[in-house]
């Protein structure tokens, strides 16, 4: 019974689903003839559920024979198509691949139990995107990883393409200043056309929060301790140091402090590296259970609501669950990430740095 209401539910979408897509009247488009072909894996395939990057949910249509041409609206010169294959109902997941105008030919299978593309015809730029995602993933020595990524930035340039490579590169643990000043000048040549992207949109918040100074002003905003005492924090001064901006009421920023502690109790990773971790909230009373309950070694301090100007939290928070700031001793933010074990990576990263340059000095 169940397995039919699921069976009826999703041949309701396919036939009722429309194309919805978000106001794309500033965004250059085009009109894309794409023959999506079964390959010997895939006959199984009775139904597929499509999306562009431009589209605000995907649609679905039946896939009863071996080929089937769609004309598709794409964002110009090259647009991410998601693929989600369906057997019966059954749902074989989501797969992506690029194509570019005027035509493109999506080749599909299952394999293991799902969805594969197996390649792209007359739309070279996917094989282009395979080719250098898999030259990144091999290349063994991180500093030659951040060169890779520099040189797909700037060679897809002009494509949405380019998005992808961007953010891969602002998780890199290895980041420094002038890769951050190098980012700025990449954005201001790229096209206006893509940045109007919503793709852009983060990705520009995330370049202004790197290049941001309220580290260093960070006495200048007035934070509560656990005591609910009003206090003036000072940025660590001379040394390598940690801003996380948190939401005790997620899962995830809970078990990220709690791994956060293990690490500092043992292993020396985060000695002589200050932590300041910051929330806000109408949670006053749940936040304080939560600092005192978890005895952290660490300081930690609410951020009231601000009337005057956007507060540290509103304007420097990024993830929704936890962000990591790595800020430099100049009060120079060198890296931001979601995951803690990201952030352990680049803390690592400058303490052999560190290492490696004194003993240089001494010899």
């Amino acid at each position: 019974m169940k397995l039919l209401t699921l069976t009826l539910a999703f041949t309701c979408f396919l036939c009722t689903c429309g194309r919805a897509q978000a106001d794309n009247s500033n965004l250059p488009t085009d009109q894309t003839s794409v023959a999506f072909i079964k390959s010997p894996m895939g006959f199984l395939i009775d139904s597929l559920v499509i999306r562009t990057s431009l589209d605000t949910f995907p649609y679905g249509f039946a896939f009863a024979g071996d080929t089937m041409i769609f004309d598709i609206l794409v964002f110009r010169l090259v647009d991410e198509l998601t693929v989600e294959t369906f057997s019966q109902g059954h749902s074989f997941g989501r797969y992506n691949c690029w194509i570019d105008a005027p035509s493109a030919d999506v080749y599909l299978s299952i394999a293991d139990g799902r969805t594969v593309i197996d390649s792209v015809g007359l739309s070279p730029m996917d094989n282009w995107f395979r080719k250098e995602i898999q030259k990144i993933r091999s290349t063994p020595y991180l500093p030659l990883v951040k060169e890779a990524f520099q040189s797909a930035i700037l060679d897809a340039q002009g494509t949405l393409m380019s998005a992808k490579f961007i953010e891969g590169f602002y998780d890199l643990p290895n980041l420094t200043q002038s890769d951050i000043f190098w980012m700025q000048t990449a954005f201001n040549m790229e096209l206006q056309q893509i940045k109007r992207h919503p793709w852009f949109t983060p990705l520009l918040a995330r370049q202004k929060i790197m290049r941001s100074k309220l580290p260093k002003r960070l006495k200048k905003y007035p934070l509560e301790d656990q005591s609910g005492k009003v206090v003036k924090v000072q940025a660590p001064k001379n040394q390598l140091y940690v801003l996380d901006f948190y939401d005790a009421r997620t899962t995830a920023s809970r078990r990220d402090h709690e791994a956060l502690k293990k690490v500092m109790q043992t292993d020396s990773i985060f000695t002589g590296v200050p932590v300041i971790s910051i929330t806000s909230g109408d949670y006053v009373d749940g936040w304080r259970n939560y600092v005192r309950e978890g005895d952290f070694p660490w300081s930690h301090y609410m951020e009231r609501s601000q009337t005057t100007r956007p507060g540290l939290v509103n304007t420097l928070a990024f993830f929704p669950n936890s962000t990591y700031l790595l800020v430099n001793e100049y009060n120079q933010i060198e890296g931001m990430f979601s995951s803690l074990e990201r952030l352990k990576s680049a803390v690592r990263l400058r303490k052999q740095a560190e290492l490696m340059s004194a003993g240089k000095l001494r010899n």
